[in-house]
């Protein structure tokens, strides 16, 4: 639920401003089954295939206990996100791996979202301005 959720709000803050910058998704299935979920959710989406996760532990994001799941915060977010018509599908990879956003110029980060909990999101569309401010005083 939440990365369909992730997917569309990316792909609309994207589509309203062409500043946007570049997304690249890392997603935790095979190839074959991140092309099945982009092919209906945004076939334009440049993405890689990840099974090991290993870039989530490169970048040092944590996996959760299944009991963080099902705290408040996270059932808020899963009625947020089914509110806005996400609905769960057939689960691929770790459901218990954080999730991250990070933003790169070049080969330096300039800004990241660290996710308070697996449902957590930032304003998608003010990340052009998050990255602005961040490179203004790099």
């Amino acid at each position: 639920m939440f990365a369909h959720e992730t997917v569309h709000e990316l792909r609309r803050s994207a589509k309203e401003n062409p500043a946007f910058p570049p997304i690249l998704f890392v997603q935790q299935g095979t190839v074959a089954q991140g092309d099945d979920f982009f092919s209906k959710e945004w076939p334009e989406a440049r993405a890689i295939a990840d099974p090991t996760q290993q870039l989530y532990r490169d970048f040092g994001l944590a996996r959760i206990s299944k009991g963080e799941i099902l705290r408040p915060g996270v059932i808020a977010c899963g009625i947020r996100a089914a509110m806005k018509g996400n609905r769960g599908g057939k689960t691929v990879g770790d459901p218990q791996q954080m999730p991250g956003i990070f933003a790169f110029e070049g080969d330096q980060l300039v800004w990241q979202h660290d996710f308070r909990n697996i449902g957590d999101n930032p304003p998608f569309a003010e990340i052009p301005t998050r990255i602005d401010q961040a490179t203004a005083f790099s």
